[in-house]
């Protein structure tokens, strides 16, 4: 993916596959496709890669119907975007997790950082109780990972270790039916 323009027709193959699945998660359609508008425009967008971004989508049937998503880039990664903001962040997890905030952003502009905290308010949060699923996102950039589950209404973040550094920034997005 390269441009703006591919994020609507890979939203709309990811879609087709989640369609695919158990009626359990073929009705998360809207809110999946939210989430990866947001994730793509953000790869293309504050990666500043030439290669673009790259996104794979695939299907579990068992034990559990399960969805994942992975989209990722090779630009400058989520910490040293958020550092020119915030450069008092120096741990590469901990600038992820701020990053999830609502208004957290590494451009300056008031009106942006909120795509992340509205992935997980509305694709997760909303979607995943009423459709009796658990979802989990999980993100590394730099030295950093961090993930956030969701299980039952529970939201929880995980910050894992991490053995070696990751150019760019790579998001598994994971739903799985209860």
């Amino acid at each position: 993916m390269r441009s703006y323009h591919d994020v609507e027709d890979v939203a709309g193959e990811a879609i087709a596959v989640l369609a695919e699945q158990t009626a359990a998660l073929a009705i998360w359609g809207d809110a999946m496709h939210m989430a990866i508008s947001e994730l793509c425009d953000n790869a293309l967008q504050h990666g500043e890669n030439a290669l673009g971004a790259y996104i794979c989508v695939d299907r579990i049937e068992e034990p559990q119907p399960t969805f994942r998503l992975a989209i990722a880039d090779l630009g400058i990664g989520i910490p040293e975007h958020v550092r020119a903001e915030y450069p008092e962040w120096q741990d590469d997890s901990g600038a992820i997790g701020q990053a999830l905030e609502r208004g957290v952003t590494g451009t300056g502009d008031p009106y942006r950082g909120n795509g992340f905290a509205e992935v997980f308010d509305v694709a997760l949060e909303n979607e995943l109780v009423r459709q009796q699923s658990s979802g989990r996102i999980d993100i590394r950039s730099g030295k950093g990972r961090v993930a956030v589950e969701l299980v039952g209404g529970v939201k929880k973040i995980i910050t894992p270790a991490v053995d070696h550094s990751r150019r760019g920034t790579w998001i598994t997005y994971t739903v799985t039916s209860i």
